[in-house]
């Protein structure tokens, strides 16, 4: 929730990519060292438009020149903008702690919608 809470809190968009996905130089960890659960940097914006632009940038042609721990994968414009139906995997229970109901009802929810938009929702 490092990048979801504080944005939904605030009325802005946040996209927190896959670990390692952009550069953590010049950031610290109250955990240095801790390699078990690895952490994702993301951008939070006004805009879904806004954070596209930050992760163009981010995933650059220049970023892994910079920091040689950010995979060369640079942003796909193709990909982005494909309008292709999308396979969607979800879970509202892990086994270990239940969903709250707000939040097992926000995932029905969000599945309903992407679903109707012809994605194909997988529990």
């Amino acid at each position: 929730g490092s990048v979801r809470v504080p944005a939904a809190f605030c009325g802005i968009c946040g996209f927190k990519p896959g670990s390692l996905r952009s550069s953590f130089r010049g950031s610290y960890s109250s955990t240095a060292g801790q390699s078990g659960v690895a952490a994702a940097a993301g951008p939070m914006c006004r805009s879904v438009a806004g954070l596209e632009a930050v992760m163009r940038v981010v995933t650059g042609p220049t970023m892994h020149a910079l920091d040689a721990s950010v995979p060369p994968l640079p942003w796909d414009d193709a990909e982005f903008a494909s309008r292709t139906p999308l396979r969607i995997g979800f879970y509202i229970a892990d086994g270990f702690i239940p969903a709250t109901p707000a939040c097992a009802r926000a995932v029905r929810e969000a599945c309903g919608l992407l679903s109707i938009r012809g994605h194909e929702i997988i529990p």
